[in-house]
């Protein structure tokens, strides 16, 4: 235990960014669990600890705890300035309970439902003195009426209000994360311009839609909807029920945008390394990476964050250094937290580090295990294996729910999914240029995805596909996981250094 306790010490004295890195993201998550008189008190214990320690380092240590609590002080004063934005006249939750007359525009990367209609860029007319505010507001589609476009600018007078009732717990704090604090209710006016001000954000989109209703013109539903959610990440309508049996089978994650959809992207391409070259096919991976990104919409959080981390990964492999990745990956955390210090109270964020956490400790020693799996699609069930175990502890902790079957079901589709990834790629081309061929070649995909729904239906459909438990057993069980996992990725650590 002693060996595994110096490996960690060592490996943070060698990385004077990832102390930095730790260092602020710890003083952001600290920091807001405590009052701004407890903030104070924390910064001069801080300031004294420092004064009192600082000449006992040699000069080594000594330039890395002080990075290590400039970095915690950075983080408080980070988390202190977005306090203080929230709460100046600047943002829009200093005009709640008034009547306002403002413009804005519909909001191209976050969608909250189908129910309301986000507006960013807010300019407040106050009194005929125009301001931009800070902040995000919600309107209900219904007020405002349908056909609204993504990147208009919009016109609208009505009162501002704090968020309903009824969205509450983590659902309202997710809000609050994305900087969405209010609801403009009694609208009284409302009127649509042109959408000239975010036209670049609007290229991705449109295209996108184009792609889908072509896709949709040649092969029937679900398989359409699954397809396009595979490709490229999507919140098209599946039904119903397959929905509720990609929640109960725990498959969910290859129709969300995320990592997954990022790290299915990069083993679909690997393939070509043969031809090109590992390195040269890296470094094609983050051109694709960046492509997706644009596409899917780079003003969408998670395809932002899981780009990030995905691009950080790649990185690392290409300087040709594992310890890159131990820098890099806590760095992208950190500048995502630099852009928003609340984003560590999402859900969504929490899933995607600690699956790209997942990917980078335990996939090769997963894929090692694996080898009674076919070479081409063993990556894929690897990746996928390790993040459902770096997820579950959290998933367990916030729905109290866990899939037993999730990882046969896994086990069963995940080898088609390269072959439905590459084979959507190639449709989207033909349906642009080929058309004929691509009704032909619909075929291949279609007996593919329809192999992919029946075993999440016939799984799915199983009365013991969920196993419910309580509260107080799932936080216990979250704990127990959380220190397995520690424990594990510390070993595997270990054992990875100890080859080099």
């Amino acid at each position: 235990m002693k060996k595994r306790i110096d490996f960690i010490l060592h490996t943070f004295k060698r990385y004077l960014l990832l102390i930095a890195s730790v260092g602020f993201c710890l003083g952001i998550i600290v920091g807001d669990s405590l009052s701004k008189e407890e903030i104070t008190y924390i910064v001069i214990v801080l300031m004294l600890i420092t004064f009192i320690f600082i000449f006992s380092f040699d000069t080594g240590n000594r330039l890395r705890f002080l990075v290590f609590i400039l970095s915690i002080l950075l983080g408080l004063v980070r988390l202190q300035l977005e306090d203080f934005l929230v709460t100046s006249r600047y943002h829009i939750l200093s005009y709640e309970n008034q009547h306002v007359e403002f413009e804005g525009i519909a909001s191209c990367g976050e969608v909250i439902n189908a129910n309301y209609l986000l507006i960013d860029n807010i300019i407040v007319d106050d009194k005929g003195s125009k301001s931009r505010i800070f902040g995000k507001v919600l309107i209900k589609t219904e007020e405002v009426g349908s056909g609204v476009d993504c990147g208009q600018r919009v016109k609208i007078s009505g009162d501002i209000e704090g968020l309903p009732k009824y969205f509450k717990g983590s659902y309202k704090n997710s809000l609050n994360a994305k900087n969405i604090y209010s609801i403009v209710t009694r609208i009284d006016g409302a009127m649509y311009t042109d959408n000239s001000g975010v036209w670049l954000q609007n290229i991705p989109t449109t295209y996108k839609g184009i792609i889908i209703d072509r896709i949709s013109s040649i092969i029937t539903e679900p398989h359409a909807s699954l397809l396009t959610g595979i490709v490229f990440g999507g919140d098209q309508i599946l039904g119903e029920e397959l929905e509720k049996d990609l929640r109960s089978t725990g498959t969910t994650h290859i129709i969300a945008v995320s990592g997954y959809n990022i790290s299915v992207l990069v083993s679909s391409i690997s393939f070509i390394s043969l031809l090109i070259g590992r390195k040269y096919m890296l470094k094609l991976s983050l051109v694709f990476i960046i492509l997706f990104m644009v596409f899917v919409g780079i003003s969408n959080i998670p395809v932002l964050r899981a780009g990030l981390m995905s691009i950080a990964m790649i990185i690392g492999k290409i300087s040709g250094k594992k310890s890159a990745i131990n820098t890099l990956l806590p760095l992208t955390v950190s500048i995502l937290l630099f852009i928003n210090p609340f984003t560590f109270k999402l859900l969504s964020f929490q899933l995607s580090f600690l699956s790209t956490f997942g990917l980078v400790i335990l996939t090769k020693s997963l894929e090692g295990k694996l080898q009674f799996i076919p070479e081409f699609s063993r990556e894929d069930v690897a990746s996928t294996l390790s993040a459902i175990a770096y997820t579950l502890p959290i998933t367990l902790f916030n729905f109290n729910q866990i899939s037993i079957i999730a990882p046969l079901v896994n086990f069963l589709i995940l080898p088609v999914v390269p072959l439905i990834t590459i084979g959507g790629l190639i449709l989207i081309i033909l349906v642009f240029t080929l058309l004929p061929i691509a009704k032909i070649f619909v075929y291949f995909l279609w007996i593919v995805l329809e192999y992919m729904i029946q075993i999440i239906k016939l799984f799915g459909s199983l009365d013991y596909a969920m196993m419910d438990i309580n509260p107080e057993t799932s936080t216990l069980l979250s704990g127990l996981l959380c220190v397995i996992l520690v424990l594990l990725s510390v070993e595997i650590k270990y054992q990875e250094s100890k080859k080099i």
